[in-house]
């Protein structure tokens, strides 16, 4: 997990957090000291850390991850960048392998829901993973954060979210949320995406264009990639 807000989230639950990144960015560094959490670091030759071994990249921790877990998060994708290597059957058979029986992989992925990047991605994961759950962070078709959660299990919610929210007096807007935000692909021309035959980044260059703008409009030019 290298999203704070994810983290933060899961330690404030009491859920162990192991975070993987490849450099050393001092955030980086302060996330892994808050949360008391091994931090999987290699920019260098691999060299132990914390008695784990340190990685160079996510996929190199997916491939060698001896480990299991609840939950995976990938969230490597920005507007602009796109390791396109964590986008492939392969790495999401790296990831599920990671997981425990019934563990969730969620992918966090920018892009319109009526494109063809997202059919692909969904189509890509739909290849290993037999449940998906898609949200989206709008209800438009516009270029925007889609969640794509996928499991070897039918993908529910345990509604810890009514905590925040104060019990279970109130309306429960989170569930409403993600009736209405819940979203699948309105196209058939998705490509499964292997290590091979990965044509992502082309796919989605017009895309990262419109994210980029849209970043611009909304927060201003200095939060976009320079």
């Amino acid at each position: 997990v290298t999203n704070r807000a994810a983290a933060r989230a899961l330690a404030r639950r009491g859920c162990p957090v192991v975070l993987v990144d490849d450099a050393y960015p001092p955030e980086a560094a302060a996330l892994a000291a808050e949360f008391r959490a091994p931090l999987h670091l290699a920019p260098q030759p691999a060299q132990p850390l914390g008695g784990n071994e340190a990685v160079a990249d996510g996929r190199r921790f997916l491939e060698r991850c001896e480990t299991q877990y609840d939950f995976c998060v990938i969230d490597t994708y920005s507007g602009d960048g796109f390791p396109f290597w964590m986008a492939t059957a392969e790495c999401f058979a790296s990831a599920k392998a990671v997981l425990k029986p019934g563990g969730v992989l969620a992918v966090n992925f920018i892009g319109s829901p009526a494109g063809r990047p997202f059919a692909c991605i969904y189509r890509t994961l739909g290849e290993v993973f037999p449940q998906l759950l898609v949200l989206r962070a709008e209800e438009s078709d516009d270029v925007q954060t889609l969640t794509l959660f996928a499991s070897d299990r039918p993908i529910t919610f345990n509604k810890g979210w009514l905590d925040d929210l104060g019990g279970t007096g109130g309306p429960d807007t989170v569930s409403l949320a993600i009736r209405q935000l819940a979203v699948v692909p309105s196209r058939a021309d998705g490509l499964v995406l292997t290590d091979e035959r990965n044509p992502i980044d082309f796919l989605r260059a017009s895309e990262a264009v419109r994210w980029r703008n849209r970043t611009a409009e909304r927060i201003g030019t200095k939060a976009t990639f320079q």
